[in-house]
């Protein structure tokens, strides 16, 4: 019979097991010391791996916040019962191992040896984790959540990064050697970078070497007030923004007239030329240039910025000498 709470239950029965045809083919057991039993009949063991952000572009040294939830399962009819989330993250993404939290409803099980274990990466794979939760310790249907960051490093310019999870738990109460394993939840993240591509105007087969660059992007405050940020690869290999331009990075073209801006995330920058190669013209206006990655398209995490500069005479301003 249906409950006016949904439920449907069967009642006078005879101690033993019972075998319930439902969607999910559900056992439980029947004793004097659990005389009533409840199914929580799911197709499936609720799994999910996703950001706490919405966009997949990251400037290298950023943050990115994951999230792992589930849901303690029905394991009553079980002596013992794995649950474990298995993380991994690939070479573009660093762990931050304190940022690691464990919730079960709503407590944080984190340092609780009763309700939750947490193995670390070792040498030979930092970018890993193991949670098991011992849900024999806790209360069916509560949710899991696992949280926790990681830095997005110089391995992941113009690289698609990678972080996957997996559960592994257990799924029949007559053999417990019998385990489960999820398919992988994967979250890509990633970040771009623009190449310049120095070259002499009307002949673009000449490279031309010795061209510097700074970059900058511009921030928009509330009240409509444009600052310009300027690019800066710090010593701990990370993307700074600074406001005064003479403390930004200058690149230098080589011999193949190439060089890059490394680590951006999705937007517009700016190109100024400070020093323009011997013989030729600096360029007087900011080259814009749009970097659009893809998360599915690693041709996309290169904008390629083609600049052509002028020989010849340039007229002199105001109070100049000029040629």
């Amino acid at each position: 019979e249906r409950g006016t709470d949904g439920r449907l239950t069967a009642s006078d029965l005879d101690l033993g097991y019972y075998f319930v045809t439902s969607s999910t083919g559900a056992l439980c057991s029947l004793d004097t010391t659990n005389p009533s039993a409840t199914i929580h009949d799911k197709n499936n063991i609720p799994f999910e791996k996703k950001k706490t952000v919405e966009k997949n572009d990251f400037n290298v040294g950023d943050t990115v916040p994951f999230i792992i939830t589930g849901e303690v399962p029905e394991h009553t009819i079980f002596t013992t019962y794995t649950y474990e989330i298995t993380d991994k993250m690939s070479d573009g993404l660093t762990f931050n191992e304190n940022s690691l939290k464990v919730k079960v409803g709503n407590s944080d099980v984190t340092e609780d040896p009763e309700k939750c274990t947490i193995v670390k990466g070792t040498a030979a794979a930092p970018n890993t984790f193991k949670v098991t939760i011992l849900v024999k310790h806790c209360t069916v249907g509560e949710a899991i959540k696992v949280t926790y960051t990681a830095t997005v490093n110089e391995k992941a310019v113009a690289k698609i990064s990678n972080n996957e999870a997996r559960l592994t738990y257990s799924n029949d109460p007559t053999d417990l050697t019998k385990k489960a394993t999820t398919p992988p939840q994967k979250v890509d993240v990633y970040t771009s970078k623009i190449a310049i591509l120095k070259v002499a105007e009307g002949s673009e087969t000449t490279k031309l070497k010795g061209a510097e660059f700074v970059l900058y992007k511009e921030e928009i405050s509330e009240d409509g007030t444009v600052t310009k940020q300027y690019y800066k690869w710090t010593d701990d290999h990370k993307v700074e923004w600074v406001t005064e331009q003479n403390k930004a990075d200058v690149k230098v073209t080589g011999e193949n007239g190439e060089a890059s801006f490394d680590g951006l995330a999705n937007g517009d920058y700016y190109l100024v030329e400070t020093k323009a190669p011997d013989g030729y013209n600096r360029l007087t206006e900011p080259h814009k240039v749009t970097v659009a990655g893809s998360s599915t398209d690693t041709a996309k995490l290169t904008a390629t910025a083609k600049v052509a500069n002028k020989t010849g005479a340039v007229l002199p301003s105001t109070g100049g000498m000029g040629t």
